[in-house]
């Protein structure tokens, strides 16, 4: 009995790309406590634009994902 395993090679890499993506998305929801830059104060911001809710100044915060060699 033969096994087909055409597509093998793409399903094991799809596979093997997929953990990046998923702490990828996991970095991109997490929530850090940031200072404001402007005013000092601490508050809870996220990847992407964040409004300091003390003084309102915008805050971009970039989140990246860097694999040791």
């Amino acid at each position: 009995m033969s096994a087909n395993f055409e597509g093998l090679d793409d399903l094991l890499n799809a596979l093997e790309n997929q953990p990046d993506a998923i702490i990828k998305k996991a970095a991109e929801t997490q929530e850090f406590e940031i200072e404001c830059k402007k005013c000092g104060k601490l508050f809870t911001a996220h990847s992407g634009k964040n409004k300091c809710p003390n003084c309102g100044t915008i805050t971009n915060l970039t989140v990246e994902i860097k694999k040791e060699s």
